[in-house]
């Protein structure tokens, strides 16, 4: 019974040591990295009557010509430990996913989105023309993620986690940017498109899976350090063509100390 309630003794101690280094407490990050997105269609509607294009003729070979992009991401978080080596975080902030697609060596006639302009080609000229679609999906992203301890330094400044969780995304704006390479249309090298091609659901939901980094440089200032990769589990569009945005991205920040603003 002894040595059980000493066992049990050193291990609430041991616990509240850890706990107490931060317990819970707040913390700010931005993000950035790359984005793409699987696209799928089987629909025989009309998309361009211009060549009596399908839904899914279109998907087929747009995704040939997919990449990913660069987006950013901005959060608040609210951290707090719940012992045997669990943290959980919550945030609240803005979330940029989406995907680029690309039209290469542009030639005298061919087509191009309706909104650009003839929605063709006018130019005779060698020198090479490419555009750049850019689909965006701006989100309010509420993320709760779940991270376990897997190692902390012997003086306490550094803390590696795995990191897992989910996040829902509330749809603030959907929105196609094209951007002209080398050359212009009406004087324009940039334009923005109403009509996507894709019908963005309000709401969605993200899988997250990573790792985090908490190292305390000095008394005063702790840094997080946060790679993430995030999928879509389901479609963000709903109509003829099915997004599902991946992307990965690290988030880095600080701790914020709320006593510093106590008078």
């Amino acid at each position: 019974m002894r040595k059980f309630l000493l066992c049990t003794l050193i291990f609430f101690s041991s616990t509240s040591f850890g706990q107490s280094i931060d317990d819970s407490y707040y913390s700010v990050t931005i993000g950035g990295g790359l984005t793409g997105a699987t696209t799928n269609s089987s629909s025989s509607l009309i998309y361009d009557d211009r060549q009596n294009l399908t839904y899914e003729q279109f998907n087929n070979d747009a995704k040939n010509n997919q990449t990913m992009r660069l987006n950013f991401s901005a959060h608040a978080w609210y951290n707090k430990t719940l012992g045997f080596n669990w943290t959980m975080q919550a945030g609240l902030g803005y979330l940029d996913m989406g995907f680029r697609r690309a039209q290469n060596n542009l030639q005298d006639g061919d087509l191009i989105h309706k909104e650009i302009g003839p929605g063709k080609i006018l130019d005779k000229t060698n020198i090479e023309k490419n555009i750049n679609y850019d689909y965006r999906f701006h989100y309010l992203d509420i993320p709760v993620w779940f991270n376990y301890e897997l190692y902390k330094s012997k003086d306490y400044k550094t803390r590696y986690q795995l990191t897992g969780g989910v996040a829902a995304n509330v749809l603030i704006k959907h929105q196609l940017t094209a951007r002209l390479d080398n050359f212009t249309i009406d004087d324009k090298d940039k334009f923005q498109i109403n009509n996507t091609g894709y019908e963005a659901r309000a709401f969605n939901m993200q899988v997250n899976l990573g790792f985090k980094v908490i190292h305390k440089l000095d008394k005063e200032t702790t840094i997080i350090v946060q790679p993430i990769y995030t999928i879509h589990p389901m479609s963000v569009t709903g109509g003829q063509i099915d997004v599902m945005p991946y992307s990965v991205m690290v988030h880095a920040g600080l701790v914020l100390d709320l006593n510093k603003f106590k008078d």
